[in-house]
C-alpha cells in the first residue's frame, strides 16, 4: 500500500552582524586655555567591524569643555552619510554636565567646565549600501573663539548581500518507511560576501535525518560538519553551497511533501 507523506524540511537564514566598524577624526592640536576661558572640543567613534545593510549601528559623538569656565549655548551638529538615516539620538554626561530633556536637539544653554556629553547616534544603514560611509560632526559654543577641535568624522564599512535558496524533493508520493532525498542551494547574489550566515532546517515528524552532503561553488566553503544548524562564517558573492538531505519516513505516514 502506498501513503502519502508531508516532509516539511525548512531553512531559516539568518544574517547576523557583530559589531560595526570604523575610524574617526577630530581637529588638531591647541594651547592650553586660560582662566576664565571656555575650551570646547567634539570627538568621534563608530563601529570597527563591516556593517550589515538594513542594521542600525551607533556613532558616538563626545563634546568636551576642557576649559576653567562654563561654555554657554553649546550646540551639536551631526550630518550622517549617504546611506545612513538617523534612528534616534542617546545622551549621557559627566563631570557635572547634564543631557538636554530631548537629546534629538544635541544642544545644552551650559556645559561646565570639565564636563562632557556623549551624544550616540543610532544610524539605519540603508538596503543595498555597501563601501565606506563617513559622517561628519560639528560643535559650537558662543563663548568658545577657538576653532580647533570643533570637527570630527566618523566612517563606517556597510556590505550587502542577497542570500537565496532554492529547493526540491526527489518525489511527491512515497511509501511508508522509506528514504527521501532533499536537494538545496543557497547562494549568495551579492554584490558583497555575507557574513556570519546561519542555516538551520527542521524535518517534520513523520522523518528523521539520516545523511547529508555538501558541495561548495564559486569560492565557497562548506561547513565544517553537516548538521540541522550550521553557521557559515563568509559566503562570497557568487558563492553556492549545495546540500543533499536523506530522511527515514517514519511507518505509517500519511502526510505531503511540502518544501521550503
Amino acid at each position: 500500500m502506498k501513503y502519502r507523506l508531508v516532509a516539511i524540511l525548512a531553512l531559516v537564514i539568518g544574517l547576523v552582524a557583530c559589531g560595526g566598524g570604523g575610524s574617526s577624526s577630530s581637529g588638531g592640536t591647541e594651547s592650553p586655555p586660560a582662566a576664565g576661558e571656555a575650551r570646547v572640543s567634539l570627538t568621534a567613534s563608530g563601529s570597527t567591524t563591516p556593517v550589515p545593510a538594513v542594521t542600525n549601528t551607533d556613532l558616538d559623538f563626545l563634546v568636551a569643555n576642557a576649559g576653567t569656565a562654563d561654555a554657554n549655548n553649546v550646540v551639536l551638529t551631526v550630518t550622517l552619510g549617504n546611506g545612513l538615516s538617523k534612528g534616534g539620538v542617546l545622551c549621557s554626561a559627566s563631570g557635572g554636565a547634564i543631557c538636554p530633556g530631548d537629546p534629538q536637539t544635541m544642544s545644552v544653554s551650559t556645559l561646565p567646565a570639565g564636563g562632557s556629553l556623549r551624544f550616540t547616534v543610532s544610524a539605519i544603514v540603508a538596503g543595498g549600501a555597501t563601501g565606506v560611509i563617513t559622517s561628519t560632526g560639528s560643535v559650537t559654543a558662543s563663548n568658545d573663539q577657538v576653532t580647533s577641535n570643533k570637527s570630527a568624522q566618523v566612517s563606517i564599512t556597510a556590505y550587502s548581500a542577497d542570500v537565496q535558496v532554492v529547493g526540491s524533493v526527489s518525489a511527491s508520493d512515497l511509501h511508508a518507511g522509506s528514504s527521501a532525498t532533499y536537494s538545496y542551494t543557497v547562494r549568495n547574489a551579492g554584490p558583497d560576501a555575507a557574513r556570519n550566515v546561519s542555516l538551520k532546517q527542521t524535518v517534520s515528524s513523520a522523518q528523521t535525518i539520516t545523511a547529508m552532503t555538501c558541495t561548495a561553488g564559486g569560492g565557497a566553503t562548506c561547513p565544517a560538519t553537516t548538521d540541522v544548524q550550521m553557521a557559515v562564517p563568509s559566503l562570497p558573492s557568487g558563492g553556492t553551497l549545495s546540500f543533499s538531505v536523506t530522511t527515514q519516513l517514519v511507518m505509517d505516514a500519511v502526510v505531503s511533501v511540502v518544501v521550503l
